[in-house]
């Protein structure tokens, strides 16, 4: 009864491989018909990617090959007690139009998650020396391509920008086109932007991400048609007499600004190191802050100004004097 039951072991231990399995199993040049259960076990476990199973309620699975990216849940609070999901990515509604402002600002708050705010801000730091321009007042980097009047000869954008484009492309706020520059720029403490306009260059919506800090953009009305800028103390006067609204952008929010607020109402950051919150705000309620409340701007901000430039060219652009 022993060398039976020995027998009867060996011959359950083994697997007789046929022509499929042979393929799948056997290394080149390998000759075999036979091999343990553990060895094929090994082999086969060699030889698996990683791979999960996506499932939504009402829907077939769906296998996907690879890892999964990180999942980032949210807890997100609306007033007048909607109901939100918070796996749900952030939409543009009538709820994040400013009812202070004309209609054609919106304003997301949490836009992205604590951990992507982090990764960018690393990412940007870690951009090559040569992608930064010092100015006087900030420093930016250009990625895309340098928008110019003539046309912007493309060039990549590197993937932790792709991600941003992408998820305000899901928005649907440029319609039929797709983002496809990005200005980065950086303000120390202190540090601001003259009062301005984007100019045409540039599809008429304009979307920034911030990063790090706060900061207030303020925004001006437009000089009338028989009036010109001037300089000195007329013009600081001129535009403290023009300032007639103000959004708080907070870090990790998004604001859009569109139609008319882009294409008419010039914007511009104060330079200063703390922001006290007047009723000019338009956005209060959306940032959970009052009026008479002071921010101080105590470390430095990054925005990621995504836009999308109408005019591209396929060959590259002699810019210089012949």
């Amino acid at each position: 009864m022993k060398p039976i039951r020995c027998c009867f072991v060996c011959y359950f231990s083994w697997v007789i491989l046929d022509g499929p399995l042979s393929d799948l199993i056997l290394s080149k040049g390998e000759a075999t018909e036979h091999l343990r259960w553990e060895d094929l076990f090994a082999r086969c476990q060699s030889r698996m990617g990683p791979a999960y199973q996506v499932t939504f309620p009402g829907k077939a699975p769906s296998l996907k090959k690879g890892k999964p990216d990180p999942v980032h849940i949210n807890v997100a609070q609306r007033a007048g007690n909607k109901k939100v999901d918070p796996c749900e990515p952030p939409r543009v509604t009538n709820e994040n139009s400013l009812t202070k402002v004309p209609r054609t600002i919106c304003y997301i708050p949490n836009f992205i998650s604590e951990e992507e705010e982090q990764y960018l801000l690393r990412c940007v730091q870690d951009a090559p020396k040569p992608k930064w321009t010092q100015l006087s007042n900030r420093r930016l980097q250009n990625w895309g391509g340098l928008p110019h009047g003539r046309g912007m000869v493309p060039e990549p954008i590197p993937p932790w920008l792709q991600t941003c484009i992408k998820k305000i492309d899901d928005l649907a706020v440029f319609g039929d086109k797709t983002p496809n520059h990005v200005l980065v720029n950086e303000y120390l403490p202190g540090q601001g932007i003259m009062p301005h306009l984007d100019g045409p260059m540039y599809h008429p919506i304009v979307s920034t991400i911030s990063l790090g800090c706060h900061t207030l953009l303020d925004f001006y009305k437009p000089l009338p048609d028989d009036a010109s800028e001037t300089s000195g103390d007329a013009q600081c006067a001129s535009f403290a007499d023009r300032h007639f609204a103000s959004v708080l952008l907070q870090p990790r929010s998004l604001i859009l600004v569109m139609d008319e607020m882009y294409t008419k109402y010039l914007h511009g950051i104060a330079e200063r190191t703390e922001d006290v919150i007047t009723d000019k705000v338009a956005n209060t309620e959306e940032c959970r802050v009052s009026s008479g409340d002071i921010l101080n701007r105590a470390t430095t901000r990054v925005s990621l100004t995504i836009r999308h430039v109408p005019k591209v060219l396929k060959t590259k652009l002699f810019l210089g004097r012949r």
